[in-house]
């Protein structure tokens, strides 16, 4: 029997933190003689509940370069299993 009241309702947040590494491959001889080519250039992004970098810093590398180096300008998602 419905007694006219509303169901609890729940609420819960956690805070994410936005790591990101990214990585620009020059050519050498170009610029050593002052001009910038771009060979590469990459960005890999991950959202952790943790404050640091440093534990997803080789998750990021390795996610960067799966494929690598794969289309120009293409946005991918890389899943990249955890260490146990």
């Amino acid at each position: 029997l419905w007694d006219g009241g509303y169901p609890e309702t729940y609420y819960s947040s956690r805070t994410l933190y936005s790591l990101f590494f990214e990585m620009e491959m020059l050519d050498g001889p170009d610029y050593r003689a002052g001009t910038k080519r771009m060979l590469f250039q990459g960005r890999a992004i991950a959202d952790s509940s943790i404050h640091d970098v440093n534990p997803s810093m080789p998750y990021l590398i390795q996610a960067l370069f799966d494929q690598f180096p794969g289309a120009n300008g293409r946005t991918v998602r890389v899943r990249v299993p955890l260490a146990k």
